[in-house]
């Protein structure tokens, strides 16, 4: 131990107080490294070596800021000069990390680690060094870069797509939508990661998604099980179906998971059926889908909102088409006799009132005919509650006949 300083001796003594620590530190999977409080190095583990090409006869005596290792940041700033995390952890006598940077592999390219530092403390309280524990996480960046790609992929996928999109994950975040259910409800898109049930009772989004599970007959978890009115279950007491969103909170009193709940599967097969929703102007149809991952316990719902209007307008211009030739028939018929009847009163005032209110129906009736033929666009008129049917004069061509 000839040419130690203070330091270097209270730091080796610190390490060899058990034989077995250094075996520890050279079985760890992590590169280890010990510097004094001048920043050199005194310990360089195997898996160090291992990391960085360097043996510790390369290493120990130098000093990390001379830039053996060349540490930078993502932007390539130099960290030894400025920003070292080790002489953070000394400088504020706390742990740092952990954070990822690059440095220089012996044969001189770069490998990505993530570094945590610590301070070297002795007994009577005062800081002598400093440890880093470092990672390859080499793999792991690869891994998100594929990741990445794939998602932006999936996304232009979903961007093409015309019928709108949405995903959401077992807590009822929304993870993903794409931009034709943007552009048709007219979403923001910091509305990725917020709850369902975290949205405005009037957010178009939480309308649309709810909207259906009003035609749910039940019954509903709450109803089954009982549950009690002070439950903090989101779907408690309301008419909300999809309570695997919010109601883990109560999951241990009903069953083991909500893939073994009977309401679940219920609900499932209901979702599972298209519905058909009217946003704004236009018709929708409305289904979802499931993801259950039976490992983690978790049930991932997709829906699909496909619009459907013009399939609608199709089907009620064929249906109008049909019932205009089969009523005006024997329409004409009855319009016909009415005025051969009314030439017969011979001054009959009562009858004549009789006759003259049924050519009047008649004559109301070929209007409404005519706007059947006419019908170019499907417009709907609210009829009860949230049932809405066809609206035939705006949805005629010619609204003023």
């Amino acid at each position: 131990m000839q040419g130690m300083t203070h330091m270097d001796r209270k730091i080796s003594e610190l390490i060899s107080e058990n034989d077995y620590l250094r075996t520890i530190i050279n079985s760890a999977n992590e590169g280890i490294y010990v510097t004094d409080r001048a920043r050199k190095f005194l310990v360089w583990n195997d898996a160090a070596e291992g990391i960085t090409g360097y043996c510790s006869a390369d290493v120990l005596g130098n000093f990390c800021f001379g830039n053996l290792l060349d540490h930078v940041d993502e932007s390539g700033m130099n960290l030894c000069l400025t920003g070292c995390p080790l002489e953070k952890s000394m400088t504020t006598g706390r742990p740092q990390g952990p954070s990822i940077v690059f440095l220089r592999h012996k044969d001189g390219h770069r490998i990505p680690v993530e570094v945590r530092t610590a301070p070297m403390i002795d007994k009577e309280g005062e800081i002598i060094g400093s440890v880093e524990v470092f990672q390859d996480i080499s793999d792991r960046i690869e891994r998100e870069k594929v990741l990445t790609e794939r998602k932006k992929k999936l996304e232009t996928v979903m961007d093409n797509i015309c019928d709108g999109v949405l995903f959401i994950d077992e807590e009822g975040k929304i993870s993903l939508f794409n931009r034709a259910l943007a552009d048709t409800l007219l979403l923001p898109k910091d509305l990725l990661g917020a709850k369902i049930f975290s949205l405005p009772l009037n957010n178009p989004l939480r309308e649309a998604i709810f909207r259906v599970d009003k035609e749910f007959r039940g019954p509903f978890c709450w109803e089954l099980f009982g549950c009690a009115e002070d439950v903090a279950c989101s779907a408690n007491r309301t008419n909300n179906g999809r309570c695997w969103l919010g109601g883990a909170s109560c999951i241990p009193r009903r069953s083991s998971s909500c893939r073994a709940c009977p309401v679940y599967h219920e609900m499932k097969r209901f979702l599972e059926r298209p519905k058909e929703l009217a946003i704004g102007t236009k018709l929708f149809s409305v289904l979802s889908s499931f993801i259950e991952l039976a490992d983690k316990n978790r049930i991932l719902e997709v829906i699909v909102f496909k619009e459907v209007t013009h399939e609608k307008l199709d089907a009620v211009m064929a249906l109008a088409g049909a019932a205009a030739h089969e009523l005006r028939q024997p329409l004409q018929i009855i319009a016909s006799y009415i005025h051969l009847m009314k030439d017969d009163l011979n001054g009959n005032e009562i009858m004549d009132r009789y006759y003259s209110a049924i050519e009047e129906g008649c004559l109301r009736m070929d209007g409404i005919i005519k706007k059947l033929c006419n019908i170019t666009q499907y417009k709907v008129i609210n009829y009860a509650e949230d049932i809405k049917i066809l609206d035939i004069t705006k949805s005629s061509g010619n609204p003023q006949d």
